[in-house]
């Protein structure tokens, strides 16, 4: 999704390739095809035709519909199929067809879920920093976008999870063959069907993820079909930089073709043909003929809505009305109706994909947008009084969808678990929302509430928007609502800014960190290589930096002969460049020889808590599920803390196994592993679950490996061996927010501590109330009833001598 000033650039871009289209497009084989030049007399885009008599683009907008409903251009085909004829096909073109990458983004810092299939490529890939899985390349990768919520259901080409079907290439600017991907994508066209009369080619450009290049747009009777980017910018500096290597990023919609091919109806009921069939043996899509003919009237001129690019809604639903010949309100509540069936199916399958990737309803980011559609669908399902039942139609969706998506073969418990869960809360908010609508009544007697103040009430009250309708507080839902929503609760997500040294750090290599791959080295002989007031930056270090959670090393800063000359009191991370700041100014010569030593008890008690950490989460995923991802962390020497996705606090007994298995571990006294790895290698071999503390920014990745309990990608000081920790106790829990809950804990002698701490405070009870251990619980049982018997009679003493 481009941002204003990437829009301004693509734009400028645009304009100039345009000017000279021989430079960016595929100019001569679509000439050798038999395509001719033309610009639009509506929108004044130019494309390309092999109808000379063409004169409007191939958008719906500017043809005024979709010209296909109903067109037998290509053969009906299954939305399964779709991909495995396009892998097939591309398989013989020698592209390698791989499996989707994740829904939740973890490898990006930028976006919480995959927006498109080029997005797992950047940036490293895209930079040539690192080397594709294979390529070029084709891959189904699902995705994930909540702008167009109000157009699903209506529009046909608007979901808010689709599969978006990549092509992909990434070569040396000489290797680049752009006219070749140009033929495979049209050749594949033809291949199913399409003459080269059906298609319409737009010029644009295109920008994303920092990245800019010209694209070609395939569209055939009115519908885009695909987009084919050549991807040759950085704009990420907000100044266009050739890339290091041209990237091919072209994507298709598998929903799409699969509707072009079966065209008679909207394009959900191709996609979504197995749980459709299972609504309609309960009778949900039964229409009466009246219904039927508006649906199939106003089919074609579906595809010229688009809620979210502010269209005068009211005046385009009078419009459609006159052309199809009813009433505008009855046309408009047919068609909603319609497609609140289709807004439920596509917002199942969405937070479907989502949960079985993990990810969890929430009240903010990516999270908050899932619990948007869970309770939109709801909401549809109680305002059309609908029979369904969410659970069955997400188990369609899955025995129907596990063959493109193996992920989806897992087991449903959790994802069932979490669900019943959530109708929980939407049941509770629905309760809290017939108290709030007596209060709203009387501030709203003389008018309905505004949008704006209806955002707000939705955002802070989470406000069920059918009972504000019921009782008549709006009229209905304004149209773009939801898009509004989603808009607002988008994560901005962006890079935090390292620490500004970068004067202090210009021109100076990263620095040696002599405790990457050994925990116990707290000393080290350096080289200065700058000195400035009270910061210090060596060739080499023994001290950690504050980063990923774990607090920093401490000690000193001693002369060659371990005289110590200061004290290290922080250490920071600039762009991989070690900076030391000290308690004292000292100006030191380049290359003098200096003697740094880290606190060795700090060290070992940090690095103990930060193994523990890596064990508790997983046996936390081992005993909750599959679900449970780390989203924060802290480790100091005295106690750490992991916050796990989870919908709800654990139990005593949820509590107890995750620590006895954590203890368990340690008994076993397995290896822990420490070594580099290229990132794509790292994602190979391991999957995406090496992201356990969010994104990695680095082309190279440190992997800590214990045994085949747990593999993550971390920066952090671990010990060699479980059995080194000795014990791990969890000290308590807290939901911090919903759908993530605190674990804080210690391992080492700092359990050992907490224990002998409880002892002596159970021993120090035990002694007040004069019992034994054993009957503690009882006794201070019966001195709490008697508190509360003496609060009472005490209240009662008041009243009477009050009276």
């Amino acid at each position: 999704m481009a941002n204003s000033t990437e829009k301004e650039i693509k734009n400028q871009f645009k304009k100039e390739a345009q000017k000279n289209p021989s430079k960016h497009y595929p100019i001569a084989v679509l000439k050798r095809k038999g395509f001719i030049r033309k610009q639009c007399i509506v929108c004044k885009t130019y494309f390309w035709t092999a109808n000379a008599e063409d004169n409007v683009c191939g958008d719906a907008e500017c043809r005024g519909k979709y010209s296909f409903i109903n067109e037998k251009t290509i053969k009906p085909i299954e939305y399964l199929d779709v991909w495995k004829k396009f892998s097939a096909f591309f398989k013989k073109k020698n592209y390698t067809p791989i499996g989707s990458y994740p829904v939740v983004a973890r490898w990006r810092d930028d976006m919480d879920f995959t927006i498109a299939s080029i997005a797992d490529f950047q940036p490293y890939v895209v930079a040539g920093e690192i080397e594709p899985p294979v390529n070029p390349l084709v891959i189904p990768q699902f995705c994930m976008r909540f702008s167009d919520i109000d157009n699903v259901g209506i529009t046909g080409r608007h979901y808010t999870g689709f599969t978006m079907i990549g092509q992909h290439a990434f070569e040396k600017e000489k290797n680049y063959r752009q006219e070749d991907y140009f033929c495979d994508l049209f050749d594949w066209f033809i291949d199913i069907g399409f003459k080269k009369e059906d298609l319409i080619i737009h010029e644009d450009s295109w920008v994303g993820g920092g990245n800019m290049g010209p694209s070609v747009e395939f569209f055939s009777g009115g519908l885009e079909l695909a987009n084919q980017v050549y991807m040759k910018y950085d704009i990420s500096s907000g100044t266009p930089r050739k890339l290091d290597i041209n990237v091919l990023d072209m994507g298709l919609g598998q929903e799409r073709i699969a509707w072009y091919g079966n065209n008679q109806n909207a394009s959900y009921e191709a996609v979504f043909e197995k749980a459709i069939r299972h609504l309609k043996s309960k009778g949900l899509f039964d229409k009466t003929k009246e219904e039927k003919d508006i649906i199939s009237s106003f089919l074609p001129y579906s595809g010229i809505f688009d809620f979210d690019e502010n269209q005068n809604s009211p005046l385009l639903w009078g419009k459609i009305a006159g052309k199809i010949g009813v009433d505008k309100t009855m046309l408009k509540d047919t068609v909603l109706k319609s497609s609140a069936l289709y807004s439920i199916l596509d917002h199942s399958r969405t937070i479907l994909m989502a949960l079985s990737d993990g990810a969890l309803f929430s009240n903010t980011g990516g999270g908050y947008n899932l619990r948007v559609l869970f309770r939109r669908a709801q909401t549809l399902t109680e305002k059309y009084r609908y029979d369904i039942d969410f659970l069955s139609i997400m188990e369609n969706h899955r025995a129907y969808l596990k063959q493109q998506y193996p992920v989806l073969k897992q087991t449903s418990d959790e994802i069932e678990e979490i669900i019943k869960n959530e109708q929980e809360k939407y049941k509770v908010q629905k309760s809290k929302t017939r108290e709030i609508i007596s209060q709203l009544k009387k501030k709203y007697r003389d008018r309905e509430i505004e949008e704006n103040e209806l955002l707000v009430l939705y955002q802070s009250k989470g406000i069920d928007l059918g009972e504000l309708e019921k009782n008549k507080l709006i009229k209905s839902v304004p149209q773009d609502f939801y898009s509004n929503i989603s808009h607002i609760h988008e994560a901005e997500k962006s890079k935090k800014p390292a620490f500004d040294f970068a004067d202090l750090t210009k021109n100076i290599s990263p620095t040696v960190k002599t405790y990457e791959f050994d925990w116990t080295s707290t000393e080290a002989v350096c080289k200065v290589l700058k000195s400035k007031d009270n910061l210090l930056i060596c060739d080499k270090t023994c001290f950690y930096a504050t980063s990923g959670g774990q607090e920093k090393d401490k000690g000193a800063l001693c002369d060659e002969k371990k005289n110590k000359i200061a004290n290290i009191v922080d250490v920071i991370n600039a762009r991989g460049v070690t900076v030391h700041k000290l308690d004292k100014k000292l100006n030191l010569k380049p290359n003098q020889k200096v003697y740094l030593k880290a606190d060795k008890s700090r060290r070992t008690a940090i690095a103990f808590n930060h193994t523990s950490t890596h064990i508790i989460n997983a046996a936390a995923r081992a005993i909750l599920g599959n679900h449970i991802w780390q989203c924060g962390a802290y480790k100091d020497n005295v106690k750490a803390r992991l916050d796990i996705t989870h919908y709800m606090l654990l139990t005593k007994e949820q509590l107890q196994k995750i620590e006895d298995f954590a203890n368990q571990i340690i008994e076993e006294d397995i290896p822990v592993k420490i070594y580099s790895m290229m990132r794509n290698a790292a994602e190979k071999k391991y999957g995406f679950r090496i992201y356990q503390g969010g994104a990695v920014p680095q082309k190279k990745l440190r992997i800590i490996k214990i045994g085949n309990i747990d593999v993550e990608a971390c920066g952090g000081t671990h010990v060699d061996r479980t059995g080194r920790l000795k014990l791990i106790k969890i000290i308590e829990q807290k939901k911090i927010q919903d759908g993530v809950v605190r674990l804080i804990f210690t391992s080492g002698n700092s359990a050992l501590n907490y224990l002998r701490q409880q002892e002596d405070i159970l021993t120090e009870c035990c002694g007040i109330l004069n019992v034994e251990k054993e009957h503690l619980p009882r006794t201070v049982k019966r001195f709490f009833e008697e508190w509360k018997k003496q609060r009472k009679d005490i209240k009662k003493m008041k009243k009477h001598i009050g009276k």
